[in-house]
């Protein structure tokens, strides 16, 4: 076996015993890990404890598989940057469903603000028919003015254009 190979094999056990062992520790415990040593297993364990409660709220607010996994998404986001100023005495559950509650609220807030602009839009008149009914009403004079010209002139226009 390679030392290359021998190598990534070992870091894979050293990953599955930290995790084994991770698995055990409370969720301060966990983000103080995450935090200081920056152990992806840490923030694995984590997600794993907190993930299906925090996609349920956005769900559940939202009423949308999508949203609701971008809710997911960003509180987890929101914990990666904001981990550090998290009191070590609130529990994390706590904290993550505030996030998700608040992430889910805004996202609320901005699909009715875009639908409310949508209904605006089609109810305006769109460009197109008002093109189309200055062409009507060019068409209908055009059809006038043709119509008053003597006949040797009205002649070639009709058998050339119309």
């Amino acid at each position: 076996m390679s030392q290359i190979a021998f190598a990534e094999v070992l870091g894979y056990l050293r990953q599955a015993c930290a995790a084994e062992r991770a698995g055990d520790l409370t969720d301060a415990e966990l983000l103080q890990r995450f935090l200081v040593d920056r152990e992806e297993v840490a923030f694995s364990i984590l997600l794993q404890r907190h993930g299906p409660m925090v996609l349920a709220v956005g769900q559940r607010m939202l009423g949308d598989a999508h949203a609701a996994e971008d809710v997911f998404q960003e509180t987890f986001l929101v914990l990666v940057r904001r981990a550090a100023s998290i009191r070590s005495h609130e529990p994390l559950g706590n904290w993550l469903y505030g996030v998700a509650q608040r992430i889910a609220l805004k996202a609320r807030t901005q699909t009715a603000a875009r639908q409310r602009r949508e209904r605006q839009a089609m109810q305006m008149p769109r460009a197109e028919s008002l093109d189309e009914l200055t062409c009507l009403e060019l068409r209908s004079v055009l059809d006038e003015e043709i119509g008053r010209l003597p006949d040797k002139y009205r002649c070639p226009i009709v058998l050339c254009y119309f």
